[in-house]
């Protein structure tokens, strides 16, 4: 019997949030010789106990370590409920012989709609607006006239899935895209419609500055003093990706002496981030927890593609968006 065991914060509980609801992964219990079961993870790391136990394991958001593959391992695979992997030992995998595969697609056009839904309540202003309107002081309304979007440029940190998924919805609203990848493809960029350029011409020329890269060595703290000066004057930061990439103090400064126009972050370098966090008390700043491209349809998609994954290793296929492909020949 192939053994699956799902992290019980992938799944609701009667007093406590989670994303997917049980039935998401019936499919599962439909396929011939598999089975599964949710564990809880509540210390945040796999340990022997979880990976000695099950053929496969979907979880979100999980810790992975060297320590979390013992002597009797018995986990072929290793399925995350996203596309972030900075918690996961990636090497420690790969010599454990254990698959790795992430869901990119699942979040990518809900993330991609949310980083435009960002783009446009900064370019107009509407968090500043809303607090205007409910302070009732409606005459200093015209402060807060908004830029407008046609000619404007939205540079993307990377040219991964979410990034692709949002470049074909600017061109209708006016907007041009230029990207920084990290192995840039011509072809490719041609394809959708965008400039390939690198860091500091990003930085100078974009009106929208997106950060869509994972969270590495390379990117920690990349958008960092430096790079915030460098940026257009009177640009705004988007950050979807990861808190981190971003040295908090710095863009607090930037925004506060007016040279960026605003920012918007759904994530932070410490999550929750802290109530007393100065970025919180800018106008300039919309924040959202965490969860901007939360929506059912996109819940769906990556509880199905974890899914799918699974399914199609235990009947004997590759599976989708193998993370490190040289444990296949291992398994």
């Amino acid at each position: 019997m192939f053994q699956v065991g799902i992290t019980r914060n992938c799944v609701a509980l009667a007093d406590e949030p989670g994303l997917f609801r049980e039935d998401y992964f019936a499919e599962l219990g439909r396929t011939t010789n598999l089975a599964f079961d949710f564990f809880d993870m509540s210390v945040g790391f796999l340990t022997p106990a979880h990976t000695d136990r099950y053929d496969a394991i979907i979880a979100l958001q999980p810790g992975v370590t060297a320590a979390s593959f013992g002597p009797n391992r018995r986990s072929r695979m290793l399925v995350t409920t996203g596309s972030g992997v900075d918690t996961i030992d990636i090497d420690a995998c790969t010599d454990a012989g254990v698959l790795l595969c992430n869901t990119p697609d699942g979040a990518s056009q809900s993330m991609a709609t949310g980083t435009l839904s960002f783009i446009l309540a900064l370019s107009y202003k509407l968090i500043a607006k809303d607090r205007l309107t409910r302070s009732g002081d409606w005459r200093q309304r015209m402060s807060m006239i908004g830029d407008g979007l046609p000619g404007k440029v939205v540079g993307s940190l990377g040219f991964g899935h979410i990034a692709r998924a949002l470049f074909p919805l600017l061109p209708p609203l006016g907007l041009t895209a230029i990207a920084q990848a990290r192995n840039p493809d011509p072809v490719v960029a041609a394809a959708f419609g965008v400039e390939l350029v690198d860091f500091d011409q990003l930085l100078g020329r974009s009106d929208f500055l997106c950060l869509n890269c994972p969270l590495t060595a390379e990117t920690s703290g990349i958008i960092d003093a430096r790079a915030l000066r460098k940026m257009k004057p009177g640009a705004s930061l988007i950050n979807v990706s990861r808190g981190p990439l971003v040295d908090e103090a710095a863009l607090f400064e930037a925004l506060s002496q007016g040279r960026l126009a605003g920012a918007a972050l759904d994530v932070f370098a410490v999550e929750p981030t802290p109530a007393d966090n100065p970025l919180l008390g800018l106008d300039t700043v919309i924040a959202t927890p965490h969860c901007l491209g939360f929506t059912e349809q996109s819940f769906r998609k990556i509880a199905a593609d974890t899914v799918r994954a699974v399914v199609t290793l235990q009947q004997g296929g590759r599976p989708a968006h193998v993370l490190n492909p040289t444990a296949w020949a291992r398994l």
